[in-house]
């Protein structure tokens, strides 16, 4: 643990109760699972795709932008410039 970076106390008459106080040190949200009620196992995700009905594996999708109600835009995997692609689609 690191230095304490004030230290004081709290006096209750007789009673003094020391106080140290600290830096923060992380700053993280707890990210938590989907489980099953029954017996606590990880729930997996499924990737469906509904138009062709059929499951793609994680290597035939990619990431997107909605940029109006049911139109997306594709990212792709090779890093291109996700903001010129949502720009030329937009006009």
């Amino acid at each position: 643990m690191g230095r304490a970076f004030w230290k004081g106390a709290i006096n209750f008459g007789m009673v003094v109760i020391p106080i140290k106080m600290y830096t923060a040190t992380k700053n993280e949200k707890p990210s938590f699972h989907l489980l099953h009620k029954k017996d606590n196992t990880r729930i997996k995700q499924v990737l469906f795709c509904p138009k062709d009905e059929v499951y793609p594996g994680y290597d035939d999708t990619v990431r997107g932008y909605e940029y109006a109600k049911c139109r997306q835009v594709a990212q792709g995997r090779a890093g291109c410039s996700f903001a010129a692609n949502v720009y030329q689609n937009l006009g």
